[in-house]
């Protein structure tokens, strides 16, 4: 996305200056979502073992989303944090792991304990998405499965801009807005109502 505007000082020269944020970059609230979990979040922050879209560009949906991303994070992180303690003080899964890197069974680097690698607007509904690790425990896994889809269903209801009660707009490129956020854009036609 390109802005153009004219020179400063020459009304007839236009000068193209760049809204895109340089890679890396990520609004202050997004770095406090990402600083509050870590363990959750890790890919941020080692972009080098872990290439994803939220290490590249950050969470890509509107702040209104964030307080269910953060309530989602909460619950996420506390399971994580049971599955380290849990899984990683087994000496049989130390092994498995210690075995895989030695022998270079991994393929490419793929993580130990689940981790976000992608949150995005996708068709008026949050979509968190969540690698699965090799110590994952299927019962933890299972439930971290559930709180990421309730926070899909709950999406459906909340203005991604603002954050209170909204509808789906098909008209808005399928997003989900609350009337004081949405462009008048004249009538709204029926299937909007």
């Amino acid at each position: 996305m390109t802005e153009v505007e004219l020179a400063a000082g020459n009304p007839n020269v236009a000068e193209r200056r760049s809204n895109v944020r340089p890679r890396g970059s990520v609004p202050a609230e997004q770095s406090a979502l990402f600083a509050k979990f870590p363990l959750l979040f890790r890919a941020v922050a080692s972009q080098e073992v872990h290439p994803s879209n939220i290490g590249n560009f950050g969470i890509q949906c509107g702040t209104g989303w964030y307080p269910l991303i953060e309530e989602a994070a909460r619950l996420i992180e506390h399971e994580l944090l049971e599955m380290s303690r849990n899984q990683l003080v087994q000496s049989k899964n130390i092994a498995a792991l210690e075995h895989a890197v030695l022998m270079e069974n991994t393929g490419k680097p793929y993580p130990v304990l689940p981790l976000c690698t992608d949150i995005q607007q996708v068709n008026g509904a949050l979509a968190i998405v969540i690698v699965q690790g090799f110590l994952v425990d299927p019962v933890v896994w299972q439930r971290v499965l559930a709180v990421v889809h309730a926070t899909r269903e709950k999406s459906r209801a909340v203005c991604e801009n603002c954050g209170v009660p909204g509808k789906m707009r098909p008209v808005y490129w399928r997003h989900v807005y609350c009337e004081d956020c949405i462009a008048p854009i004249g009538p709204l036609d029926d299937e909007d109502e």
